[in-house]
């Protein structure tokens, strides 16, 4: 029997989204510093201590990231979104 402590609240604060990258091998997103491949778990350094983090969703200015069972969204930092195209 496996025995689990509370889920201690991970804060969305914690990752900072620096960029979105879209290319013909897949989208990647740089955040606190490290390129994360979707649906790949990586250890992140983050202001709660390392993690492990998996990315499972990019879109146009956000990224949705599993953290410990738990989803959270995390957008583009203010002033770097990309322009949204004209009508």
């Amino acid at each position: 029997m496996v025995v689990r402590g509370p889920k201690r609240e991970i804060a969305p604060a914690w990752f900072h989204l620096q960029a979105i990258l879209v290319g013909t091998r897949g989208s990647t997103a740089l955040i606190n510093g490290k390129l994360l491949e979707l649906n790949k778990s990586e250890s992140l350094l983050t202001a709660g201590g390392e993690l492990q983090v998996k990315l499972v969703q990019i879109g146009r200015d956000r990224i949705v990231l599993e953290v410990e069972e738990q989803k959270l969204e995390v957008r583009l930092e203010e002033g770097t979104a990309p322009p949204k195209p004209n009508k």
